[in-house]
């Protein structure tokens, strides 16, 4: 394998060392900018509600920092500085840039805000919510099953690009709180699939985790 062909392994895998970049806040002010500009970039927006008095809180935003770092290196070719706090999202190019990376990375402070926990009953961090299309495809505590690492989190982000571009969006009045389910745990939707009125449904299943 030449230089060239490594590179692209590396692109193709984002392991494409860059060091960590700060995640953009997104706040109820342009929420709705922020889903719009992702949706017409056609980006999975990740909004990781996380909070500095938890360990495992700040460990995971370090994780999606260094993701953060290598989507911007490969995809926009900009580098980046670990101290440098990014201006919060307001949903333009001039302002949000990114616009040709397929995820879109972003951090919420519940203690500024209440609108996840009014909204979606999130009450802990860290959660991490994932959109598709202006639509809620995931939220969990965890990636890829019970995963905290960069790997887990590309893997995390690649199944839910696809539960959008499927239309495996989570129901509007969707609560975390899965009663008997503990953290971590897999269950089962399943979505009704109607053609027309003529037509038997059939059923589509997809795993989610909580």
């Amino acid at each position: 394998m030449d230089q060239r062909q490594a590179m692209e392994l590396k692109r193709k895998n984002l392991t494409v060392e860059a060091g960590r970049r700060r995640l953009a806040a997104i706040s109820r002010k342009y929420w709705d900018e922020v889903l719009q500009y992702c949706a017409d970039n056609k980006q999975v927006l990740m909004v990781a509600s996380v909070g500095t008095w938890s360990k495992e809180s700040t460990e995971m935003e370090k994780e999606c920092e260094i993701l953060n770092a290598t989507l911007w290196k490969i995809f926009e070719e900009k580098n980046s500085d670990p101290k440098k706090v990014p201006p919060t999202m307001k949903g333009t190019l001039k302002n949000d840039g990114g616009a040709k990376m397929p995820y879109r990375l972003t951090r919420w402070d519940p203690t500024k805000d209440k609108m996840l926990q009014e909204r979606y009953k999130v009450n802990s961090v860290p959660i991490f919510l994932f959109f598709y299309q202006k639509r809620l495809v995931g939220l969990t505590r965890r990636w890829n099953g019970y995963g905290q690492t960069k790997r887990d989190l590309i893997k995390e982000l690649e199944k839910q690009y696809e539960n959008g571009q499927r239309g495996r969006f989570l129901p509007e009045d969707y609560s975390p709180a899965v009663k008997g389910l503990p953290p971590g745990s897999t269950y089962t939707v399943r979505k009704e699939i109607r053609k027309d009125s003529k037509t038997p449904s059939t059923w589509e299943e997809s795993e989610l985790n909580y």
